[in-house]
């Protein structure tokens, strides 16, 4: 290998150590600019699909609260309905709160699971 060889070789590796390329050195993008945020990702990145599983979830969340509601407060104070399935709601005192007291226990045993697996890995 020749010294001009060496002298490219070294020339380029500080130029790369010292400055890095440009997108690198710019700011992250604000999440509320899909626009900006467009030239962060891969072209065949799909926008809508992200934003359809969040508009899905909020609703899916909203749906269980209003369901929620109507079994464990609302039913108990209209007068009772000669439907069966409303009749049994309303007179339901264990299963109304079941579900819904379900999810924070479901939560702590999960934050415990990701806790023993986190001390079995650097144990």
């Amino acid at each position: 290998m020749s010294l001009s060889t060496l002298n490219l070789i070294l020339s380029l590796s500080t130029a790369i150590a010292v400055d890095p390329p440009s997108s690198y050195r710019e700011e992250s993008p604000p999440l509320h600019s899909y626009r900006k945020m467009k030239k962060w990702f891969p072209p065949q990145f799909n926008f809508y699909k992200p934003m359809c599983c969040g508009w899905s979830f909020t609703i899916a969340g909203i749906f269980s609260l209003i369901v929620f509601l109507f079994t464990a407060i609302i039913s108990k104070l209209v007068p009772l309905s000669n439907n069966p399935v409303i009749s049994a709601v309303q007179t339901d005192r264990y299963y109304c709160f079941l579900v819904p007291l379900t999810l924070p226990v479901l939560a702590v045993a999960a934050y415990f699971h990701w806790l023993s697996m986190k001390l079995f890995k650097h144990a």
